[in-house]
């Protein structure tokens, strides 16, 4: 929380501004590091987070005395109030600067949105007196302006909703004259807008920058939605699924529009048409009896063909052509990628080689803490990875890659995923990874072709200055031609290299038990990396029952 303040300290910025140390570090507390520029001058500034719930001047003149990180100004934040002690204290040093209850408080109200990331509705409430329209908010925020139908006429009674750093705000009906205004209280780099007039199916997806947005009106028109049609099966049978309800909803990034939704049921026949917005990517959800909901995404661009959907029963499976999806409970969903049978080029672009893969599944993104810890929760002998205090993961860490954990640990998951689905899973070849990773023929160095120009915004490696873990869906335009997720940076991944490393992750026995190998190779780099080591063919070895911190890994369902 105080790193996430430090970035809204004149000055500074998320890019200037990082975490210096990691959970486990002996540094008394978690430093910030940070860098603000005043023309061609530059300062450090270090940041101290102490949780002592008494800080007294002697803790201080400890912590004082402890600051070894080299910085022109320094800053101890704590969560007690100031007295004469500590007053008195930091008198002695004109380059450090206190950061207390009182002054973290009056810091937090200035920026609602920051807080909402840290703490429950109800104790936001009490924080700010109980009142969105408090004093200490900073101002309201308008978007605002007149919505037409396809052929320019003003449309009364349409649904405008907006999108601010993932938190939806509306105007449920446009007046008589197609008019709207939406006020709030985020502030962000864009703005993201749905509108519709459900009963004419014409909406509108749009994206418009801050000062776009905000200071003027707008004039959005509305388009002409698309028919999406299929049939419903379930899968390995051609009997089709009667009655099975669609709905549709609006989405972007991570975030779905759940207000506007298009909802239909299939027919006698298993057919279904549904109505679709013309722009935009969208979240079809899928449901029948004795089957759990499952989803896909889809854009206009299906409503071409016809596309087939199927659903398994007692094991929530959804298939769309070379997609199929895993939904294990609330917490586990594992979306698997048919990958084509074909040539792909190896090694170096600047010698490459072309070697022959047959079709196999791959995960779309590694395994995430989330999904790790729901395989904790069921087998009471697994070991909770390094830096875990409990089964359950850690905040904040959800939907980061598990890291922690060795190769003989993937072993066990491995064998308990393919129990539950009743496939067998393992981890990936080193052959069927690259191909993942570079998709065809052409000798690409990364998953989205060969120049590594705003890698940092593509893939989580040194020059992102994250210096931690991050989400496996967090760099969109880091993704593979298979739309495969998260191959370079964030965290090395575990493979199966030889016959003998896939036998022994697949579990194969002798008459002295599992077969024992010494080492595993990774592939992909981590956070750590230059851009020279986040590439589709950067390579490193680990010992297969070592845990390691930054290594993680996604599985090859076999079928």
């Amino acid at each position: 929380m105080c790193c996430r303040l430090a970035e809204r300290e004149p000055g500074f910025t998320s890019d200037n501004v990082y975490l210096y140390g990691v959970q486990g570090d002996n540094q008394e507390g978690i430093d910030i590091v940070a860098t603000r520029k005043t023309g061609d001058h530059s300062e450090k500034w270090c940041y101290q987070c102490k949780k002592y719930k008494q800080f007294t001047p002697a803790k201080l003149k400890s912590a004082i005395d402890k600051l070894e990180y080299a910085a022109d100004h320094y800053v101890i934040c704590f969560a007690t109030d100031t007295n004469a002690g500590i007053r008195k204290v930091t008198a002695a040093y004109p380059n450090i600067t206190i950061w207390d209850r009182e002054q973290i408080s009056r810091k937090l109200k200035l920026h609602r949105d920051l807080i909402a990331e840290f703490f429950h509705s109800a104790w936001i409430d009490a924080f700010f007196g109980d009142s969105t329209d408090s004093p200490s908010l900073p101002g309201r925020h308008r978007f605002r302006g007149v919505i037409y139908n396809p052929t320019g006429q003003p449309v009364d009674k349409a649904h405008v909703q907006i999108l601010v750093n993932g938190k939806l705000f509306e105007c449920k009906e446009t007046s008589p004259s197609g008019q709207f205004n939406i006020e709030f209280d985020e502030e962000g780099a864009s703005i993201r807008v749905f509108t519709t007039k459900l009963d004419q199916n014409w909406s509108s997806l749009d994206s418009f920058s801050w000062s776009e947005a905000t200071e003027e009106s707008k004039g959005i028109t509305l388009e002409e939605e698309v028919k999406l049609k299929g049939v419903i099966k379930w899968i390995g049978t051609d009997k089709a699924i009667r009655r099975a309800q669609l709905n549709l909803n609006a989405f972007k990034g991570v975030h779905v529009f759940e207000g506007m939704q298009r909802k239909c049921s299939s027919d006698e026949s298993g057919r279904f048409v549904i109505a679709i917005p013309a722009t935009g990517s969208h979240y079809l959800r899928v449901s029948a009896e004795n089957a759990i909901e499952a989803g896909l995404y889809v854009d206009s661009k299906l409503s071409s063909e016809e596309i087939s959907l199927g659903l398994v029963r007692n094991c929530s499976f959804i298939h769309r052509e070379e997609v199929v999806i895993h939904r294990l409970c609330d917490n586990f969903t594992l979306e698997m990628v048919k990958i084509p049978e074909g040539f792909y080029s190896s090694g170096l672009p600047t010698s490459p080689s072309q070697k022959w893969v047959s079709s196999f599944w791959i995960a779309r993104f590694p395994i995430t803490c989330l999904q790790y810890s729901v395989y904790l929760q069921t087998q009471s002998t697994a070991m909770i990875p390094e830096e875990w205090d409990s089964r359950f993961c850690p905040v904040k860490k959800e939907h980061h890659p598990i890291t922690g954990i060795s190769g003989l640990e993937i072993l066990e998951f491995c064998k308990w995923l393919s129990n539950v689905i009743g496939h067998k899973h393992r981890l990936p070849t080193e052959n069927e990874w690259e191909k993942s990773s570079r998709g065809s023929d052409d000798p690409y160095l990364y998953p989205w072709g060969s120049t590594d120009q705003d890698i940092a915004e593509r893939c989580n490696c040194y020059l992102s200055k994250v210096r931690d873990t991050s989400p496996v869906n967090a760099y969109p335009s880091g993704v593979s031609l298979y739309n495969i997720w998260d191959l370079a940076g964030n965290v090395w991944e575990f493979i199966s290299e030889t016959e003998q490393t896939r036998d022994f992750m697949n579990g194969v026995t002798e008459s002295h038990g599992t077969k024992q190998i010494s080492t595993l190779s990774l592939c992909g780099g981590s956070y750590q990396e230059s851009p020279d080591n986040t590439t589709c063919c950067s390579r490193t070895a680990a010992p297969s029952d070592k845990r390691h911190l930054f290594a993680g890994f996604r599985v090859v369902m076999v079928v």
